[in-house]
């Protein structure tokens, strides 16, 4: 058996296995983000392969059939591998034609369909009969390629040998079909599964107790509408949506024409040895061709099955394209564990690497470093992509999200990790995100690595190191308390990880072999991780180390645990030598107390909750922990649990055989799940070069002694802001006239390489050094040091400015190509760009954006990316009223701009669906620094300046303002970096002067999105309404807008009611729960029409009486109350009251004010008011002539007046 030691936590998930056959995630083209070029054999990988619709959506990308793909499918689920050979095997075919219907219907049922006709049944078993024979025989077509050991290709034949022998026992036969159709509805559902937990788990955790769990299918389809986004689509069109949707789990088939009888259940989709359908419940065929444009749905009434006939006709088109390149693709078919092949699987190196949602199971570090192994670090455009369901659970932000899992601010992962990230996510998301937790996509790029530089531990990267250290020795807090809903923990990181980043960093500093890791970085652990230490310190120096195994029978416990209970899951594994003396007694103890008849049960619980230490080091001397482990559990032919195989390393002198013994323990709980037995009992082999660890350590070259004078780098200390080098100048003369260059290209500004040369002593040769991390050209400080012969070079990163990475990429975004925005529906209240605007901003800008409107001294108080967002919706704002120029200047210094802004209207579309405006820009601090260094004519310059910024009929330019420095370099940062992304447009190549020495910027302006805009929490959200309802009371301002949602207060046209009072409205249920604890004060059931109609009698009669009223202006009670009007006599006019009647929604509100002052206002009701009156109508009973016009009659002036209650479920209508 070859075992490998996985630098990822080890999980016990082998009793729950849960299949994506479907993919569960949009499908996407891998290549879409790729800007290499496409003219060579490009090498792609999908490490974590598990649907081949993403393999079809990149294939189907390519345009020039000259290309090569060579695209290698590495998955890590038999099952998966199996099913995808099948899929290609079928649809490489010369006797499969996609435009064929019936071959179009047998594709999708052998993809997503559960209950097969006899005619897929029928292909089915030819099909994988001629896959065995062609298997059996070696005779494998040249098109595929298959990369797996001889025992891999034994497994992959007994899974299609299963699965005809399924067919022909189970699932052919109706009364097993129907049992297994059964139980897919319990799976789907929870129900008739018991949630049977050993008694250590239920004494440790009183709250887990054995229930029955229910469900309902309805919840599974509220959640895949929710995914379809349907929700403004027509009411015919949703409803056939969810009906069908409904249908495929109910019998788990989406399928066109009439319902055929079943002859056979589809065996791909259930567990090979057990035939239980163990794919994940939230999986639907529907997900991976989402979103479901409106436009390409049949609409039509008589048509059917809408959502299934628009996924086959996408389905056929991907196949299609499939077909028409098949010969110049080669498809590489890998069964591997996913980091596994990164560290020993294959020498080859991969333009495009796919790890799809792995970071969310291993570690976005682990698959980061091993990723990287594998990816071509010499070609600059080389793509390794993650993506992440998980990032929201812990951080706020991507960004947050990147640095905390890699325990390093974005500017050091260059230096740590050797790759950088592809996009500014620190700006935000580059789409609107309009759902909860949005799953996010993080691209990643190589970066040149450092040349003749010496790296030395410096304090910022100590302190990554320690917050790494941290992370990787997991420390148990005995005061944490767990809830029952957390119990899998996300830890993912070992102490092999750390040896991996302190490898490469040792590498980078020149160390040799032996000094790896203790002289770069040191490191005080407790020590229950010295042995841990000891044993990667021993393998890093080529010291022997023994791999020690051990195989033991689970325990009955063990067993109805694994076996019985689908749902259980060990997330994170730890296995503990401790002192076999200590453990036995302990284990007696339990015993003891178990079989106590003197203590009651809540007695024993407390006792037995003592016996299990969530620190174990704590509670036992000499206790050592192992996190590297390679675990293996061993079947029954049945399918079920046996044994456990478990093996690690340790030091060939480790002196524990005659003390200790092996505890396979829950990393979360400290709960021993099984004992492995004495330590010498366990098989020890000792190896000098296992195959189970990555690849050796490279000793840098050894130093040559030259004769000659020459310069040379000592140490570099880099910070989160620089690089400092040290560097010598090996000479006895004097150094003089010391000159720097760097390989900066403008109009980049920041470099990679900086050359130094120096004109004495004779003969010196210019030292160029080489940076991982871009700096700033113009900021480069260097003292030259006569004394000791030395340089002191300082580099400031390039924080704020594009690399020259991003000047270079192509092809160039070409605005004038780009379609022209239209709103979906222009009747809506709230446009579609500003829905777009309101996904920028979180409660607490919206309340800055309120403050700073009305006193700008608070605008200095906002973060640097609110500016900047703010500034950039305010250009969308004000273009849509006409405004067309735009200065920026600080708050501080109002009157001399720093950018000048001119926007090219109509809005465009990018080509990830936001709005973008093509803008010039005009850098004045810039265009003073070309005018003072001789690079721009100041004559010049004005010319231009008047010219492209002539502003036509007197209009003055809308003024925006930074709040800092820092804030002015970022929105510089923006402006720059997306002008680096497109293409001037034929305007602005006509009429801009663009070039190395130019002021002006032909850009754009997009939306920075939130990552998330739900990702504040229920308090917080309160207690920002709070703030702002009361700044708007005390400027007048109305409380309430009818666009916006009453809890996140975001502007949305897709709103809706409380069902129960109809007075306030929400974006999403999501938010209506969140604010239910504030609502249900005001939330008021409507009253019957009996007592609605005695309010009303009552309330009118006393209104008429009245000798004031208020009057409330708004399309419901909730708003009206927040534009309060107080007539100080009842019949003055109403004409300035609202617009005209038939042209809005709006409704007046009153409510009668008795003289006498000791009422209480708060317990009077209101009156809502409909009325149909002709301009200028007053009170029927008082009316006014106007003046020089004759009293109107009272036939001629009639008024229709509707009064209801404060519910508007029955209405009254009185004639007068």
């Amino acid at each position: 058996m070859e075992i490998f030691i996985s630098p990822a936590r080890r999980r016990m998930v082998e009793n729950n296995p849960l299949y994506f056959p479907f993919g569960g995630k949009q499908s996407r083209n891998i290549l879409r983000d790729f800007k290499g070029s496409m003219s060579k054999q490009i090498q792609v990988l999908f490490l974590n392969c598990q649907d081949l619709k993403n393999v079809l959506c990149t294939v189907a990308s390519k345009i020039n059939i000259s290309d090569f793909w060579h695209i290698h499918l590495n998955h890590s689920c038999p099952v998966s591998l199996a099913r995808n050979i099948l899929f290609l095997k079928v649809i490489s075919s010369d006797c499969f034609n996609v435009e064929n219907v019936k071959d179009l219907s047998y594709l999708w049922d052998l993809w997503y369909n559960f209950q097969w006709p006899k005619s897929t049944l029928d292909r089915f078993t030819a099909d994988i009969k001629e896959l065995l024979e062609t298997f059996e025989r070696n005779n494998l077509c040249s098109e595929f390629c298959f990369s797996m050991e001889g025992y891999q290709l034994d497994e992959l034949l007994s899974i299609w040998k299963g699965w005809l022998l399924a067919l022909t026992s189970s699932l052919t036969q109706s009364s097993k079909s129907d049992k297994i159709l059964k139980e897919r509805t319990q799976f789907l559902t929870g129900t008739g599964e018991e949630h049977i937990m050993s008694n250590f788990i239920m004494m440790k955790f009183p709250g887990f107790k054995r229930r029955v769990y229910t469900g309902d299918l309805d919840e599974l389809v509220s959640l895949r509408e929710t995914a379809m986004d349907i929700e403004e689509y027509p009411a015919s069109l949703k409803r056939k949506l969810v009906q069908e949707t409904k249908h495929y789990f109910e019998s788990g088939n989406c399928s066109l024409g009439k319902i055929v009888e079943r002859s056979a259940l589809n065996p791909t989709l259930l567990e090979p040895d057990t035939l239980c359908w163990r794919i994940d419940g939230s999986s639907c065929p529907f997900d991976s061709y989402l979103p479901l444009s409106l436009n390409e749905l049949e609409t039509t009434n008589s048509v059917e099955c809408v959502a299934t006939r628009y996924c086959q006709t996408a389905l056929k088109e991907l196949v299609k394209n499939y077909k028409k390149f098949k010969n110049n693709v080669q498809i590489h078919f890998r069964w591997t564990e996913d980091l596994k092949i990164c560290h020993t699987g294959t020498n080859l190196k991969f333009d495009v690497i796919d790890c799809s949602t792995l970071a969310d199971d291993v570690g976005l570090a682990n698959v980061i470093l091993s990723g990287r192994e594998l990816l071509n670090t010499h070609s600059p455009d080389a793509l390794l992509i993650t993506v992440t369901s998980d990032w929201s659970k812990t951080s706020l932000t991507v960004a947050k999200y990147v640095e905390e899992s890699l325990c390093a601010p974005i500017s050091m992962v260059p230096t740590i990790y050797g790759l950088r990230l592809a996009d500014a996510i620190e700006l935000g998301s580059a789409i609107l995100q309009e759902r909860e937790n949005p799953p996010t996509t993080i691209n990643w790029h190589p970066v040149p690595q450092f040349e003749n530089v010496s790296l030395v531990v410096s304090p910022s990267l100590e302190r990554c190191m320690k917050n790494l250290e941290k992370m990787c020795y997991f420390i148990e807090n005995e005061e944490d308390k767990m809830p029952l809903d957390k119990y899998c923990l996300d830890k993912y990181l070992t102490p092999l990880t750390l040896d991996f980043v302190a490898s490469r960093l040792a590498e980078k500093a020149g160390k040799q072999e032996g000094d790896r890791r203790m002289k770069f970085f040191q490191s005080k652990l407790p020590r229950q991780f010295s042995l841990a230490q000891k044993t990667l310190n021993d393998w890093a120096e080529r010291r022997p180390v023994s791999l020690v195994t051990s195989a033991q029978f689970l325990s009955p416990d063990l067993t109805r645990l694994f076996n019985e209970n689908k749902t259980f899951k060990s997330p994170n594994l730890r296995i503990l030598l401790v002192p076999s003396l200590q453990y036995v007694n302990k284990m007696r103890q339990i015993h003891r107390t178990v079989q106590s008849s003197q203590l009651s049960e809540k007695q024993k619980e407390d006792e037995l909750q003592n016996y299990f230490p969530l620190n174990w080091a704590k509670k036992m001397s000499d206790v050592h922990y192992i996190d590297n482990l390679f675990l293996n559990y061993m079947k029954n032919p049945d399918g079920s649990f046996n044994s456990v195989y478990a093996a690690f390393l340790l030091p060939r002198d480790h002196g524990l055989n005659n003390t200790h013994c092996g505890v396979l323990i829950d990393l979360v709980t400290g709960l021993s799940l099984m004992f492995l037995g004495f330590v010498k009992d366990f098989r020890q082999v000792v190896f000098e070069n296992p195959n189970f660890t990555t690849k050796r350590f490279s000793p840098p070259p050894s130093d040559v002694i030259l004769k000659e004078p020459c310069m040379k780098a000592v140490n570099c200390q880099e910070s989160e802001d620089d690089y400092t080098v040290q560097i010598s100048i090996q000479t006895k003369e004097d150094p003089k006239d010391l000159s720097i260059s760097t390989d900066q290209q403008l109009p980049c500004e920041a470099g990679h390489r900086v050359t130094l040369c120096l004109t004495q002593p004779e003969g010196m040769k210019p030292f160029t050094m080489c940076f991982p991390h871009a700096f700033l050209a113009g900021c480069i400080e260097a003292t030259l040091r006569r004394s000791d012969r030395s340089i002191r070079l300082v580099l400031k990163k390039a924080l704020r400015e594009p690399w020259p990475c991003h000047f270079n990429e192509k092809p160039k975004l070409n605005v004038d190509q780009l379609s022209v925005w239209k709103e979906p529906n222009p009747d809506d209240p709230v446009s579609r760009i500003m829905i777009h605007i309101s996904g920028t901003m979180d409660v607490k800008s919206i309340r800055s954006s309120w403050e700073s409107a009305y006193d700008l001294s608070k605008f200095s108080n906002l973060p640097p990316l609110r500016t900047v967002r703010i500034a950039t919706s305010s250009i969308f704002v004000n273009s849509e009223s006409g405004k067309e120029f735009f200065n920026v200047a600080t708050i501080h210094d109002q009157q001399n701009p720093l950018f000048s802004i001119r926007v090219h209207l109509p809005v465009k579309v990018t080509p990830l669906g936001s709005p973008m405006i093509v803008i010039t820009v005009l850098d004045h601090h810039h265009a003073k620094k070309l005018i003072a260094n001789g690079n721009l004519q100041a004559k010049q310059f004005q010319e231009d300046y008047q010219r492209i910024f002539n502003r036509r009929r007197n209009r003055q330019p809308f003024s925006l303002w930074t709040t800092s420095e820092d804030a002015t370099l970022l929105l510089r940062y923006v402006l720059r970096i997306n002008a680096a992304k497109m293409k001037p447009s034929l305007w602005q190549e006509e009429n801009v002067p663009l070039g190395k020495f130019s002021p002006f910027l032909a850009s754009f302006i997009s939306p920075l999105y939130l990552d998330n805009q739900y990702q504040e929490n229920g308090e917080e959200v309160k207690a920002e309404k709070i703030k702002i309802n009361l700044f708007k009371k005390e400027h007048n301002i109305p409380l309430c807008d009818p666009s916006v949602c009453a809890r996140c207060m975001r502007r949305s046209a897709k709103l809706k009611r409380c069902s129960r009072c109809k007075a306030v409205k929400y974006c999403t249920v999501d938010c209506q729960k969140a604010d239910w604890s504030t609502h249900k004060a005001c939330c008021v059931v409507p009253n019957t029409e009996n007592e609605t109609m005695d309010k009303i009698k009552e309330l009118v009669d006393l209104m008429m009486n009245s000798t004031t009223f208020e009057v409330f202006v708004g399309t419901d009670l909730q708003s009206a109350r927040d534009q309060q009007i107080k007539w100080p006599n009842p019949y003055c006019k109403f004409e300035s009251c609202l617009p005209t009647p038939s042209k809005t929604k709006e409704f007046l509100f009153a409510r009668p004010i008795p003289i006498s002052s000791n009422v209480n206002l708060q317990k009077e009701r209101h009156v809502k008011l409909v009325m149909q009156w002709c301009r200028g109508w007053t009170h029927p009973q008082q009316r006014q002539p106007a003046k020089g016009k004759a009293h109107p009659s009272p036939e001629t002036s009639t008024c229709k007046r509707t009064f209801e209650g404060h519910g508007d479920h029955y209405i009254k209508r009185v004639m007068q």
